[in-house]
């Protein structure tokens, strides 16, 4: 984000990080990297969510405008999340 500020090539940018993951996938994948096991986490239908809107079945974002423009791509979704767990994750005793 801080490259295409920089830039001052102004526009409509979607940002996310490189890579697909389901919600459950994510979720595990956190668990793991914070030393949970993650067995633990539990899958759910959107029914039984009971979600007042429906959501998408397939949603990744292709980055398209950020590519054009000559921006390097992020890193993949599993470097920020262990950085982010590693900075501000802390065990339960």
């Amino acid at each position: 984000i801080l490259e295409v500020v920089e830039a001052g090539r102004y526009g409509l940018y979607h940002l996310c990080n490189q890579g697909t993951c389901s919600r459950l996938e994510l979720a595990r994948h956190a668990a793991q990297l914070a030393g949970l096991d993650p067995s633990r986490v539990e899958g759910r239908t959107l029914e039984q969510m009971g979600r007042p809107a429906p959501r998408p079945k397939y949603a990744v974002m292709r980055m398209q405008a950020l590519q054009n423009a000559g921006f390097n791509p992020p890193r993949p979704w599993t470097e920020p999340l262990a950085e982010y767990l590693q900075n501000f994750w802390r065990k339960p005793q």
